[in-house]
């Protein structure tokens, strides 16, 4: 959840796979116990033939966390949800829905083959970044201080996360 609930990792994790991104620019704003995500795309024209998240240049995509355990992504072409749900202290299910309504199955028809590898890339980008960080929340030496001004969608998380706790 962390991990989506921040933008600093787009450029250095995802420096390639979501340059579409302009993440210098992406807006967090809470609501309630979910997140509103403004995610501007550059205005490179390989925007429109991103084949996990296409848009138009200058364009922007609406995202969403849905609180505990979904994150809503737009494109042109497809909504995808992303559902994570906790078996373990050391695993979670990570399930991915893909939705298009009838305009854009006409104009975009779906294929898993297209639109798989690159998006496969992407979560896979994630998976080694958030495996290696949850390795390190073992260590002895491991302790949250303070986070960042830029993620104040982890700190929110974690107070709703405590608040619902608490009812």
């Amino acid at each position: 959840m962390e991990n989506y609930l921040e933008c600093y990792h787009l450029s250095v994790v995802h420096a390639q796979s979501l340059k579409c991104f302009d993440a210098k620019n992406i807006i967090y704003t809470p609501t309630g116990r979910h997140y509103q995500i403004f995610v501007p795309f550059t205005d490179d024209e390989f925007v429109k033939l991103h084949p996990a998240f296409s848009g138009e240049p200058k364009g922007q995509s609406y995202q969403g966390f849905i609180f505990p355990n979904m994150m809503v992504n737009t494109a042109t072409d497809k909504v995808s949800i992303f559902r994570l749900t906790p078996l373990s202290p050391t695993r979670t299910k990570f399930e991915v829905f893909i939705y298009q309504t009838k305009a854009q199955m006409e104009a975009f028809p779906y294929k898993p083959d297209d639109f798989r590898p690159e998006f496969e890339r992407v979560l896979n980008e994630d998976f080694g970044v958030v495996r290696s960080l949850q390795a390190s929340v073992r260590s002895l030496a491991y302790g949250v201080v303070q986070l960042a001004d830029i993620e104040y969608g982890i700190s929110h998380f974690h107070q709703v996360l405590s608040e619902y706790y608490q009812l």
